[in-house]
């Protein structure tokens, strides 16, 4: 990897920032753009600005040409079964929320939701606010001193009421890798629970399933995907 080519592509770090060349790691949170992203936002509001999906009038009709041909991209680079699976949100607390306040409402009472307590805000909060609202039970894996999950535990609180198991890839509260994330899909998959195992900084080569703008896996069943930028703060 050649990567004084690829930090070419990318303008803002020809800035030096404290006498130094910059150096950027916070993509979770917002990632800097390449020049084909700026330049292609320039063409778009200097070209074909317009709404799309909703005018008859040639910007707009070019515009929504446009759109659907990103989805159509972002479909094939991730592997989706058809463009309409894929749904753009503006970063991965958006997309968490939008997954718990659409599927969370299947939730029945006495269910499981299933996290770690090294999750991001975005992945807990909506979840304990749908278990309040359904009678559901958030039940949480505790980690040891080295930031990873106690196995044993994990299976204690798996059972069939466990409706879904929630778990990051990448954390960043702690930086923790979750290198045990196949045991858990194996664990979860025996008592015929749906992992997801999600992350908002993981590259999509990284990945084979997409869901929910989270960059996130769903493990067995397949389901939309969405793409986002990172989880807000």
């Amino acid at each position: 990897m050649k990567i004084e080519k690829i930090r070419q592509d990318f303008p803002i770090l020809k800035k030096r920032v404290n006498g130094k060349g910059l150096i950027y790691l916070d993509n979770a949170a917002t990632t800097q753009k390449p020049n084909l992203v700026i330049n292609a936002l320039t063409d778009y509001y200097e070209n074909y600005n317009a709404n799309i999906h909703r005018g008859v009038h040639k910007l707009s009709e070019i515009a929504t040409e446009q759109h659907e041909t990103a989805r159509k991209k972002t479909a094939d680079f991730i592997g989706a079964k058809s463009a309409r699976e894929i749904i753009f949100t503006r970063n991965a607390t958006e997309s968490l929320n939008m997954v718990a306040y659409s599927y969370g409402t299947k939730l029945k009472k006495g269910d499981n939701i299933v996290c770690t307590v090294m999750e991001h805000h975005s992945n807990i909060v909506p979840w304990q606010m749908m278990c309040e609202r359904k009678g559901a039970v958030l039940r949480v894996i505790p980690i040891n001193d080295n930031g990873e999950i106690i196995f044993e535990e994990f299976l204690k609180i798996l059972s069939p009421k466990a409706w879904k198991v929630l778990i990051h890839i990448c954390g960043n509260p702690i930086g923790s890798d979750l290198s045990t994330r196949s045991s858990i899909s194996r664990a979860a998959l025996s008592v015929k629970v749906r992992a997801r195992i999600s992350d908002g900084s993981v590259k999509p080569s990284v990945i084979n399933r997409f869901i929910l703008s989270v960059i996130t896996v769903v493990l067995p069943v397949p389901a939309p995907a969405i793409i986002k930028s990172g989880p807000s703060p």
